[in-house]
């Protein structure tokens, strides 16, 4: 069945079902798009990555596409899509920033991604919009400088235990040490798995640590975490991470 990108779909855009938490991928998701100039000059090239997320681990193909002119919504910008900035390839893409600010339309596909007026999808699509300020001022997106699951340095794949999540004596405690946040701004840690549940999934980078709960369903798989850390002029950086669950 294929999907076309309707108001519909753009308003479901982050929404799981009733029982999920948000924080919890059950479909393909698109997380999170960063620019290493989240502030720039006209003329400059913008480098963006994307982050998503698909639970059963599918590739993902990525489209991009500039709206002309720039909207700060996320509908307005897809029904303002210039097809001749139409891109489908992987989660990196260039542009050149304009006038005012650039709008920039980002679809995620697990399946065969096209441009028919708008992004299709023959499977599961998720779509957003990143924008990128001019501004003759800089901002530095923050850095993950740390991150630590349990005691231990989040380097490998830990392997762990599930439980229930009522009664689970493994709250497995993972902490982000951020840095370069400058002065002023505020920031925030989003937490995101394709399994398993967060005591918090929102955090301040002044307190950013969250425990994590391998539900008893996931036994046996491994589970894909995603770590975002947004700050409040547009920068954003991310990662993530895996753990295997018993």
């Amino acid at each position: 069945m294929r999907h076309a990108l309707t108001l519909a779909a753009v308003l479901a855009v982050g929404c799981s079902s009733p029982f999920d938490p948000g924080s919890r991928i059950t479909r393909t998701r698109l997380l999170a798009v960063s620019a290493d100039r989240p502030f720039a000059r006209v003329g400059e090239t913008v480098t963006l990555d994307a982050l998503a997320l698909d639970p059963t681990g599918r590739p993902l193909s990525f489209g991009w596409a500039t709206c002309t002119p720039p909207s700060p919504t996320v509908a307005a910008c897809l029904a303002a899509i210039d097809p001749s900035t139409v891109t489908i390839g992987p989660a990196r893409h260039s542009i050149v920033a304009t006038a005012s600010y650039t709008g920039v339309a980002v679809a995620v596909c697990a399946g065969t991604l096209t441009f028919d007026g708008g992004f299709r999808c023959t499977d599961s699509l998720d779509v957003g919009v990143k924008r990128v300020l001019i501004r003759e001022e800089r901002n530095d997106n923050p850095t993950i400088e740390r991150l630590t699951f349990g005691d231990a340095e989040w380097s490998g794949v830990p392997v762990v235990d599930a439980c229930d999540e009522d009664d689970c004596p493994q709250k497995h405690r993972i902490r982000v040490t951020v840095g370069r946040a400058e002065a002023g701004e505020n920031a925030i840690v989003q937490f995101y798995s394709t399994e398993g549940t967060f005591s918090s999934e929102v955090r301040t980078i002044g307190s950013p640590e969250t425990d994590w709960v391998p539900r008893r369903r996931a036994a046996g798989t491994t589970i894909t975490f995603a770590i975002v850390v947004r700050d409040d002029r547009g920068g954003v950086s991310f990662t993530t991470r895996t753990v295997r669950v018993r």
